[in-house]
């Protein structure tokens, strides 16, 4: 450690208090520090991402829409806007939106019910014969109208 000069008010302003500690931070560097490779994507290293473009690895963007790797959302949102304005005719898109979300959510729920019904009758008819998957369809058919029912009333709606 160097010896400080003597602090008069002529030096006070001339004196670097923070170069131990700097020359200190700057020995503790290392000279290389290895990195760990990484992925972004499967077989995509991380390691040159910046300022590259990755958007058309996203099966959402539009990139990958137009190369054909999308995953149909674009394609799916203009059908049901196509089929609101044919129902509805014209209407503000948040109008539209909501619409869109409910039929959205009223398919996959319907899809969800019938795998449901799907796998009830498949194992009653493994376990005990067709008569079993008769009466394992209408309990199970019966429980989805309940449930179904629930849904709609927590929305506040009616069933349609």
């Amino acid at each position: 450690m160097k010896h400080e000069p003597h602090v008069t008010n002529a030096t006070i302003w001339e004196i670097d208090w923070a170069r131990n500690d700097r020359q200190r931070f700057l020995a503790s560097i290392p000279p290389y520090k290895p990195r760990r490779s990484r992925d972004i994507a499967p077989g995509v290293p991380a390691s040159a991402v910046w300022m590259q473009d990755v958007s058309g690895m996203d099966r959402r963007s539009v990139k990958a829409q137009l190369a054909g790797r999308g995953d149909g959302r674009a394609r799916w949102w203009a059908w049901n806007v196509g089929v609101d304005r044919l129902m509805h005719g014209d209407a503000p898109l948040e109008v539209v939106m909501v619409r869109f979300h409910r039929r959205h959510q009223r398919m996959t729920w319907a899809w969800l019910c019938l795998a449901s019904l799907f796998r009830a009758v498949r194992d009653a008819v493994a376990k005990g014969g067709v008569e079993a998957g008769w009466s394992a369809c209408a309990a199970e058919e019966q429980r989805l109208a309940a449930l179904w029912q629930a849904a709609d009333s927590a929305c506040g709606e009616g069933k349609s």
